[in-house]
């Protein structure tokens, strides 16, 4: 398996909350330029005895090689 380290100065990561009703959200998180990838993860979170859980998960990732 594979190790990475640090990410470097050029990455860069964003959370954009698309839905917050109560005790549900939709955000989605894109990182950019992690070790030469792009992921965009849309959650769906649930509020359960106060805190935030990810009880869904579907990404979508890209190389920047390919």
């Amino acid at each position: 398996m594979k190790e990475y380290g640090a990410c470097g100065e050029d990455y860069i990561a964003r959370v954009d909350v698309l839905v917050l009703e109560k005790t549900i959200a939709v955000v989605r998180v894109i990182e950019d330029n992690w070790h030469g990838y792009k992921f965009t993860d849309i959650l769906n979170l649930n509020k359960i005895n106060g805190e935030w859980k990810i009880v869904a998960k579907v990404y979508d990732t890209l190389s920047k090689e390919g």
